[in-house]
């Protein structure tokens, strides 16, 4: 007999946590014990593991637009917060002006007020060219991970609408933009190339 419950059967953490627990090679040792068994048991042949299809999971990853003020902010965090951390001086972080021609970008986009917001996603990208010429004086052979990031952020700035090779996330640049989904949402989604 079934009864109902409010609760649930188990903490919604607790799988996270046995998955850690058990680790990447308890989950292969597992999985070469599943296949053992199914070769004693005769479920499977040993004809049938000669070639193996490997179904992988797609998941959506947070994107911007190609052309949007927060990536441009984005951005230029963190040439600043990298900047600093390997010893350079910048002058003008933008931090403060950053964040309020942002909220006000957003805030014209959500009023309909688009010349206004494009106006304030141009000047964050002035920002960001402006951070980014201001490391390059000070750095002549910067480390790699500068290094990664100025390059990242020079394909940003360069960066038109309907350019091929697009950069839409800055945490992750390799994304790529697939334009499939659902009917009734007919934005591209982004998936990481792997």
């Amino acid at each position: 007999m079934r009864d109902f419950q409010h609760r649930l059967p188990i903490d919604s953490s607790s799988m996270t946590r046995w998955r850690k627990r058990v680790s990447e090679a308890g989950a292969e040792q597992m999985l070469r014990e599943t296949i053992n068994a199914g070769l004693r048991m005769k479920a499977i042949r040993p004809a049938e593991l000669q070639r193996i299809n490997v179904d992988t999971i797609v998941q959506t990853k947070a994107i911007r637009f190609p052309t949007d003020a927060r990536l441009y902010q984005r951005m230029r965090e963190r040439l600043v917060k990298v900047s600093r951390a390997e010893g350079l001086t910048i002058k003008q972080s933008y931090d403060r002006v950053g964040r309020r021609l942002l909220m006000q970008s957003n805030r014209y986009a959500h009023a309909r007020q688009m010349k206004r917001a494009r106006a304030c996603t141009r000047k964050l990208k002035t920002q960001l060219g402006r951070v980014m010429r201001e490391i390059e004086r000070q750095v002549e052979s910067p480390s790699t991970k500068l290094s990664k990031l100025l390059e990242t952020a020079h394909r940003i700035y360069a960066q038109q609408r309907h350019d091929k090779n697009k950069i839409y996330s800055v945490h992750e640049p390799d994304v790529q933009c697939i334009a499939k989904g659902k009917a009734g949402k007919p934005w591209p989604r982004c998936y990481p190339c792997r």
